[in-house]
């Protein structure tokens, strides 16, 4: 089976290559760096028969891979290499680096998995909306603060985001039934 790696892009490179190329050497493989939003998906239009990607980011770039693969016979291998990483921790079967993710999963044999559609979107870990969207959707606005780790850049956005946040009305729906309706955080 070939091997198609997609990254979020780090620029014109990716520190993550030479990690690729010494752990691949004598599998048949691809590299795509996703240069824009979406990319993912023409990128992924090249390949008419299955393959095995691996979405090397966080949880945000592994959900634009998602939409590219849903409804395909391509396998999708979870790579750690960005902020929170919580899909990862919990479908690698609790390997935390990117190298061990990538060694180890070249021993692993697929497993379907669940996807539900929000909003004309896939999700598989789960659907953020209210709070919680503000709150990742902000998470990389501070950068380069000396005192705070970029691990601890969750919690500052909790802090930001949670003192000046409005409840919101929404709907919930499944198979045309309401399943709730009122405000939310």
């Amino acid at each position: 089976m070939k091997h198609v790696f997609l990254l979020k892009s780090e620029g014109t490179t990716h520190s993550f290559l030479p990690t690729i190329h010494k752990i691949m050497k004598g599998y048949d493989y691809d590299i795509h760096i996703s240069q824009y939003p979406n990319h993912v998906k023409s990128i992924m239009k090249e390949y008419r028969t299955p393959v095995r990607v691996y979405a090397v980011g966080g949880d945000g770039f592994m959900n634009q891979v998602v939409q590219a693969l849903v409804h395909t016979k391509h396998e999708m291998v979870v790579i750690p290499y960005g902020t929170g990483n919580d899909f990862s921790r919990y479908v690698n079967n609790g390997v935390k680096k990117a190298e061990d993710v990538l060694r180890e999963s070249l021993q692993w044999h697929a497993q379907r998995i669940d996807t539900v559609k929000m909003n004309d979107l896939y999700y598989i870990n789960s659907g953020c909306f209210g709070i919680d969207a503000a709150i990742a959707n902000h998470v990389h606005d501070v950068v380069n603060v000396p005192f705070i780790p970029e691990s601890k850049s969750y919690i500052l956005s909790i802090l930001r985001n949670i003192k000046s946040y409005d409840f919101n009305y929404v709907t919930i729906k499944s198979n045309q039934q309401v399943l709730y309706e009122g405000q939310v955080t």
